[in-house]
């Protein structure tokens, strides 16, 4: 990993753990709970830096690669779910406990996947097995509680400080060097 993305991985893990804590006091202003703004926020937020992240490159590199117009299409598309989900910030709990629920199950499946493949190069897949199947269990715990609000912001904050403790420890991992002859 290269210098500009080990502080760009340590800074998205910083400020996850920041809005995990901020989700664990979960204060209630005037009957609107800062914990769900904050996630709303993040997932907004987040959605958003992956968009232009993807056009940036698609507009800088990719645009002359054989499949660059995928990285433009998905670019507009993260843009438009994350202004989408910018502006419904105020959106019901369960249309928010639906998509984070959905987020991490989507993304607990991608990392077993990216476990297995490392499993097949003889690569350490432990630790994202062991990530997956945690990201798994927390989606299931948060369709399971969607009756339960502050069980499930509780999950919330659990994953979120999750994401960024595992980011900030990929941020400090050597990475393997590969010399081409």
């Amino acid at each position: 990993m290269s210098i500009s993305g080990r502080i760009s991985t340590f800074i998205r893990g910083f400020f996850l753990i920041l809005a995990a804590i901020i989700v664990f006091i979960n204060p209630v202003l005037e009957g609107i709970s800062v914990g769900k703004i904050t996630i709303s926020l993040a997932v907004s937020i987040f959605i958003l830096f992956h968009a232009i992240k993807n056009l940036i490159y698609y507009f800088t590199m990719a645009r002359l690669m054989v499949g660059g117009k995928t990285i433009l299409y998905r670019g507009i598309l993260f843009l438009d779910l994350g202004l989408f989900t910018l502006i419904i910030f105020a959106m019901p709990d369960l249309y928010l406990k639906i998509i984070m629920g959905s987020f991490a199950l989507f993304y607990g499946v991608i990392v077993i996947l990216r476990a297995n493949e490392q499993k097949k190069h003889e690569s350490n897949y432990i630790f994202k097995l062991v990530e997956g199947i945690i990201y798994l269990v927390a989606s299931i715990f948060v369709f399971v509680s969607i009756a339960l609000t502050s069980l499930t912001f509780i999950i919330f904050g659990v994953v979120f400080a999750l994401y960024g403790i595992i980011a900030i420890y990929k941020t400090f991992k050597r990475s393997s060097v590969t010399f081409i002859q």
